[in-house]
């Protein structure tokens, strides 16, 4: 079991490497378990053990996962659905949707989704370029947005509110240098007009801006007002804010450099990577990051929390290896799909400290 799960996990790590052309080959500096940032201890440190809910044959591995009053949906492909509902109260699963295929509705291959609002969520189709929308509800499709005429190649799209969308694509500057970096934009999904572009490297990594290439995870804020970027390999950490349709920096660091060579012509990492951050979870005022900060992927039990300034408000050591987290409206419970060899994949909950 444990095996398996450490092969699963190193696959969702390395989904993104191949994309962006350079290898599997990779490394960072090494960072120990005490709660630091650039030397500053952060200002909480709690150690909180997960309250397993439930383990579910149905349970697939997640791309991710969001929760609302009563419900968690999983994003993940088992028995031919992407979307796999479970009881918050007692952790049992309730529903399948999305099924696998190129129909209406349907999904071919994906790696995550995000919340529109409370009553709808948005999955992208990265085999066909399409971006769906669904109720909570149900799961019908309520709308769905090409980007295959749009003439730009999008790695990934989320949705926003007011039809907007923001999309995951390669840096135009970067590209004419030579190097394979992305940038953020914000679209109009009516009619696919590009409203506002963030295509920069921000200070804190102008001096090896190639960390940016690393597969990230990201997550939107539930009023659409900022969003987090933190790369799997090594610890990029940016922050943005949209606002009136524009891409803003608001933050960003750099917890835990690589080191790159050339090799072939490519900027290629070494191969023994200290991994950064195996997910975020953005709310309206704080993110909540999952940290490994060391060579070993499994490591991923911990959780940092930051304001949208940057300010890094606690730290939280778990008993279990977290793969996706979520966090309640008001902040008091966190969410997540953990793992272990005595309990394979399962639904946990745990009682957040207050700030």
């Amino acid at each position: 079991m444990s095996h398996l799960l450490h092969s699963n996990l190193l696959m969702r790590i390395i989904k993104f490497l191949p994309l962006l052309g350079l290898g599997m080959a990779l490394t960072a500096t090494s960072c120990s378990h005490n709660a630091t940032t650039r030397g500053l201890e952060m200002r909480r440190i709690d150690s909180i053990s997960w309250n397993i809910s439930a383990v579910s044959d149905v349970l697939p591995m997640p791309f991710g996962i969001t929760v609302n009053d009563s419900v968690m949906s999983v994003l993940g492909l088992f028995d031919d659905c992407w979307l796999h509902n479970f009881d918050l109260a007692t952790g049992e699963h309730c529903g399948d949707y999305v099924y696998i295929g190129q129909g209406p509705g349907e999904i071919v291959n994906t790696i995550g989704m995000s919340s529109v609002s409370d009553s709808a969520v948005s999955i992208f189709d990265a085999n066909t370029g399409k971006l769906h929308v669904y109720d909570t509800e149900s799961y019908s499709e309520t709308a769905c947005y090409s980007f295959l005429d749009s003439g730009q190649v999008t790695w990934q799209a989320w949705g926003l509110p007011r039809k907007r969308g923001l999309v995951l694509r390669p840096s135009a500057s970067a590209s004419e240098n030579g190097l394979a970096l992305r940038s953020f934009a914000i679209v109009d999904l009516t009619t696919m007009e590009e409203l506002g572009v963030f295509d920069g490297v921000q200070d804190d990594f102008t001096d090896e801006p190639t960390i940016l290439s690393m597969q990230s995870e990201l997550s939107i804020s539930p009023d659409g007002k900022h969003f987090v970027s933190a790369t799997v390999i090594g610890g990029a950490l940016e922050l943005f804010n949209i606002e009136n349709d524009k891409i803003t920096p608001a933050y960003s660091e750099l917890l835990f450099p690589l080191k790159f060579t050339d090799k072939n012509g490519l900027r290629q990492p070494d191969p023994d990577p200290t991994y950064g951050f195996a997910g975020v979870c953005a709310t309206d005022s704080l993110v909540y990051a999952v940290v490994i900060g060391s060579k070993d992927p499994n490591d991923a039990d911990k959780i940092a929390i930051w304001g949208w300034d940057g300010e890094c408000k606690g730290f939280v050591k778990t008993d279990r290896p977290i793969l996706k987290l979520a966090v309640s409206k008001d902040l008091s419970t966190a969410y997540a799909i953990v793992y272990g060899e005595d309990i394979g994949l399962a639904i946990a909950t745990m009682t957040l400290p207050r700030l």
